[in-house]
């Protein structure tokens, strides 16, 4: 499910500080990739909470695994600049830092200064329990003038360990995910308004959800603008089912594409069922019995997170969260 809800307010018009966005497009193999890689690392130790980094790994020199991984998105960005080859920076989707590593910093350090009509914040939930991810974004428009832009969320992995032929072993900021797309999704911000977004995603198992973060950034597709880009880390959450061990049978609830399934649990037995969207709307939803189970399933609702509530006949209540993805 992605939800944008927005409010417009009075327009107080001040600028806020500007997260530069560096996007580098690397290999494991391509030669100049590792010292490039080393310098933007240097960078980052040093602007910690300044910058935000994505790394898309290419396809053309060698077979790299963080590029197959996700191919199609980084085809998507390298097509999106027209990048010729590896390595390559793009500062705020508009600075040209090539492939000329020695001067990312200076570039970098000039774009720090930059400010923003714009404020970006964003949060990343990983819920391991369910293999879930969340990234929620609030974005304020504290200017005067009209943006129409592409607002992407894009996960990113740190410290992943693998020796290409360039001999750089660790790997940080490799883009892992793009939400909803390569592509963004449209917005436009009028003086004022505040908009907040959420993009879900499963949690792949490969990831180590400890190392991933999240870099959403407000981007003008056709001059490549970047107006203000927001980072998190990853935050946990723990959701525990509840369940009525003294039910007949064995009430066990799975999370699977389409709804919640309880295990043991007999249609009859089952007073009143409930669900609700994460904003607290009630959902349209369906028990569908069958031999030894029940499934719990939405109806007409979209991917994302769900809660429900079941109401045995006795009084008791089964409880939880589902996903649909």
């Amino acid at each position: 499910m992605k939800r944008v809800l927005w409010l417009l307010l009075p327009v107080f018009l001040f600028s806020a500080p500007k997260m530069p966005l560096l996007e580098m497009f690397t290999s494991v193999n391509c030669p100049g990739c590792g010292p490039a890689d080393d310098t933007l690392d240097d960078i980052y130790a040093q602007y910690q909470g300044q910058i935000a980094i994505v790394r898309y790994h290419v396809w053309w020199v060698g077979t790299d695994p963080y590029n197959q991984a996700n191919p199609l998105d980084v085809f998507n960005r390298v097509n999106f600049y027209g990048i010729p080859y590896s390595p390559y920076l793009w500062i705020n989707g508009n600075i040209n830092g090539d492939y000329t590593a020695d001067q990312w910093r200076a570039l970098i350090v000039s774009a720090i200064q930059d400010t923003s009509p714009v404020i970006v914040n964003v949060q990343l939930g990983v819920d391991t329990s369910f293999g879930a991810v969340q990234v929620v974004t609030s974005i304020q428009h504290t200017g005067q003038d009209t943006i129409s832009a592409h607002l992407y969320s894009v996960l990113v992995e740190d410290s992943l360990y693998y020796l290409g032929s360039n001999g750089h072993p660790w790997h940080h900021q490799v883009m892992r995910k793009m939400l909803p797309s390569s592509y963004g999704k449209a917005i436009t911000l009028y003086p004022g308004m505040t908009l907040q977004d959420t993009e879900y995603a499963v949690l792949d198992p490969v990831w180590v959800p400890g190392n991933l973060r999240a870099v959403v950034f407000l981007q003008n597709i056709s001059t490549k603008q970047v107006y203000q880009t927001g980072f998190s880390e990853a935050t946990f959450v723990e959701v525990s089912e509840s369940s009525t061990p003294s039910l007949p049978g064995r009430i066990e609830p799975v999370i699977h594409r389409k709804g919640v399934r309880f295990l043991g649990l007999k249609r009859e037995a089952v007073k009143q069922f409930r669900v609700y969207s994460a904003d607290g709307r009630s959902i349209p939803a369906r028990l569908r019995p069958s031999e030894n189970s029940t499934e719990l399933t939405p109806i007409d609702a979209q991917k994302g997170v769900y809660f429900y509530r079941i109401t045995l006949d006795d009084g008791r209540q089964l409880s939880g969260r589902l996903i649909l993805f």
